[in-house]
């Protein structure tokens, strides 16, 4: 799928702005990461909530730590961007050529509304990230769940793994969440990923709320 004509400008920082400069773009932008630039060059993205700790006088380029290494290449693919939403949880991903130069930014919404012209029906899919101790993880397994709770598979990738533990990621068309989570957890894998429709979260927020309650009074 081809999103050339999905990339938009968004305000941007120069590397010798101020901390004070930044605070006022986030303030007037509404944005909630900002690319910094060095002339038409990348150099990372600023989230706005990792200003606070520093002095307004400071200058972008003297806290080079700010800098978040957040991007994809142009020539990306859409797994490409399952990984960098699912790791850094930002609606608006910054896309820059070989030569580092920035193009612009790709919003969350524009993929999905790509995926709706398709015909798909992207309202019913979700992005699921689940992990299980490595010597007991088959990616085999993963899919028979999938198929016995008639979902349907879009992607997905390992994204994580150690001797110890892996973590994949999954893109999914399914008539019933909550279902399909439960039966993941029979199978002894953690669910990471929040979802509303998960029920056994919400019965956990429900007796620990009832529990708080219960020894307070």
């Amino acid at each position: 799928m081809k999103f050339e004509n999905h990339i938009h400008n968004t305000p941007a920082l120069k590397v010798d702005q101020s901390i004070l400069e930044a605070k006022n773009l986030f303030d007037k932008s509404k944005l909630n990461s900002l690319v910094v630039l060095k002339g038409s060059q990348f150099k990372g993205l600023v989230f706005e909530e990792d200003l606070c700790q520093y002095d307004n006088t400071q200058t972008i380029e003297e806290q080079r730590e700010l800098l978040k290494d957040i991007y994809l290449y142009e020539d990306f693919s859409i797994f490409d961007w399952f990984k960098i939403i699912s790791q850094n949880q930002i609606h608006d991903i910054p896309i820059i050529s070989k030569a580092n130069k920035y193009l612009g930014n790709l919003n969350f919404n524009d993929i999905i509304n790509k995926f709706a012209n398709t015909g798909l029906n992207v309202e019913m899919s979700s992005i699921l990230i689940l992990s299980k101790p490595s010597t007991d993880f088959r990616y085999s397994e993963i899919f028979q769940i999938i198929e016995a709770n008639e979902a349907k598979v879009y992607g997905s990738y390992i994204n994580y793994t150690d001797k110890d533990r892996t973590e994949v990621v999954v893109n999914l068309h399914h008539q019933g969440l909550n279902e399909l989570l439960q039966s993941f957890r029979r199978y002894d894998y953690n669910v990471i990923s929040f979802h509303q429709e998960d029920q056994h979260r919400e019965t956990l927020k429900n007796n620990s709320e009832y529990l708080s309650k219960y020894l307070t009074v």
